[in-house]
């Protein structure tokens, strides 16, 4: 199954280049909620996401640009890996990435519906 997701936010953390068995990609965190949550929405909200950058364009845009608290828009599929380690079942631990397939920085507006 596969999750399109549109999102906006700010860049939480520096984007680092990895080196992969495949070749390189740009990883940064994402935070979708810069801004204080609703209080339905602070009790257990992740405040994190790490996103993929393979494409060699969007690789020099991240490096580039992709300074902690810049506003950015990401469009790509949601990944979902389980996290080793005892845990009640495999909903308990999930860890959440996007691979990006175009991320715009600068003055973004929330995604169209």
């Amino acid at each position: 199954m596969s999750i399109h997701v549109e999102a906006t936010g700010r860049v939480a953390d520096a984007p680092s280049a990895v080196s992969t068995d495949h070749g390189m990609l740009a990883v940064f965190v994402f935070d979708p909620y810069p801004e204080p949550a609703p209080e339905s929405m602070r009790e257990g909200a992740a405040h994190g996401c790490e996103v993929r950058c393979r494409d060699e364009r969007l690789i020099g845009e991240v490096l580039g640009h992709g300074e902690v608290g810049a506003p950015v828009a990401v469009t790509g599929e949601l990944i979902l890996f389980v996290v080793s380690g005892p845990m009640e079942d495999e909903l308990c631990a999930v860890r959440a990435a996007i691979e990006a397939e175009d991320v715009c920085f600068g003055s973004v507006t929330e995604p169209s519906p």
